[in-house]
């Protein structure tokens, strides 16, 4: 190859073409100026490819319409090829491979890899929790203590009816990736005591936050959770947020700071393994009474209609299960109070919660219909 040639190839193809891949590297939108472009290219060849038929031919009836010739393009650009419609004539022929084998099938092809790597690329960011969820109504779980705990909530939610349909969002920087595949288990990326990982977990539209504690061992757990909890209060006051608590003595911290439920966790393993040395099978009822996926269970309704006493109330309960018992109230305040085995003459406020155990959920409902008078 001589110097001429040489000359013409580097200025005549590859300078031109590697300027116009440089500026299309520059462009914001190339998915948008290939689409345009694709869409210029088969309607230009289209053109051409009739223009071209139509000088060739004899007849009059042989003559090709303009939507004939994109139905071509669109076919050949594609690589279905039915062969109902082909180019003939030396200029038609020409066109076809030049618009649309070169221009057409080479974009197409392009177009089909970047929506495959565009979906390769939604489901590994979704799986590293990169991607905001768009849910109403769900439940979101702060912090990652061991897969085997998050496994165990959502069993345990998942077997109640109230969160038996609602999707889970789990929020935490301390994996990479969920260790488990659940249905409608979704993961968010990042520390749930900033704003934007819990606003990509769409906390605004949650129904119950659940803010855990990372390791009940560290003193400054507690600390944790109280920002988790004051955040997602600042972001939706309605979010129902419960907080584990390592220390009771934070109680009233937690309280301050928003929660509007308290589990602690901090000496409940111990009490159980003491209750359990002492009184075989203790712990093991606890266990069946503490969980929803079979058995009896303890169940908590707010009273919300006039005062009434703990008689009237477990009457109320027998009227639709006979079985159901009322184990104790629960009183919220400064200093929650819990009333154990209370009397049949207690009073029971508006704001009370009635803690009773039953097969199943009861209709509370119908139960506060049973305690009006009359």
């Amino acid at each position: 190859m001589d110097s001429g040639e040489l000359f013409l190839l580097k200025h005549l193809i590859f300078q031109p073409f590697n300027k116009l891949f440089r500026r299309f590297n520059r462009l914001k939108n190339r998915e948008l100026f290939i689409c345009l472009f694709l869409a210029a290219d088969l309607m230009v060849g289209a053109l051409l490819v009739q223009y071209f038929e139509n000088a060739a031919s004899q007849n009059r009836q042989d003559l090709v319409s303009f939507w004939d010739c994109i139905w071509l393009a669109l076919t050949t650009a594609t690589t279905v090829g039915y062969g109902d419609l082909s180019a003939s004539s030396p200029g038609g022929r020409i066109v076809s491979i030049i618009f649309f084998y070169m221009g057409g099938i080479g974009v197409v092809a392009y177009l089909l890899g970047r929506m495959v790597e565009v979906g390769l690329d939604f489901r590994i960011n979704r799986r590293r929790g990169l991607v905001k969820v768009d849910l109403e109504g769900h439940i979101i779980l702060c912090n990652f203590p061991s897969a085997r705990t998050i496994e165990q909530i959502i069993v345990e939610l998942r077997a109640d009816p109230r969160g038996r349909e609602r999707p889970v969002v789990i929020v935490t920087d301390s994996i990479e990736e969920l260790p488990f595949a659940l249905q409608d288990v979704y993961f968010v990326k990042g520390s749930p005591i900033d704003e934007e990982p819990l606003k990509r977990a769409n906390v605004a539209e949650a129904w119950m936050a659940i803010a855990l504690a990372g390791n009940l061992d560290d003193s400054y757990s507690d600390a944790v959770v109280s920002a988790i909890v004051v955040m997602i209060k600042s972001l939706n006051q309605n979010c129902i947020c419960v907080a584990q608590c390592a220390d009771r003595a934070k109680q009233k911290l937690l309280k301050q700071c928003g929660a509007d439920r308290i589990v602690f966790a901090g000496n409940l393993t111990s009490n159980l393994i003491v209750q359990e040395a002492i009184d075989p099978g203790v712990s093991g009822l606890i266990e069946v009474f503490s969980s929803n996926r079979d058995g009896a269970q303890f169940y908590s309704e707010r009273l919300n209609s006039g005062e009434t006493t703990v008689e009237r109330c477990q009457a109320a309960l027998c009227a639709l299960d006979m079985r159901a018992h009322i184990m104790a109230v629960y009183r919220k305040g400064d200093e929650d109070t819990y009333i154990a085995l209370p009397e049949p003459d207690l009073k029971l406020k508006i704001g009370d919660y009635v803690v009773y155990v039953a097969r199943n959920r009861l209709d509370w409902e119908e139960v506060s219909a049973n305690l009006r008078p009359g």
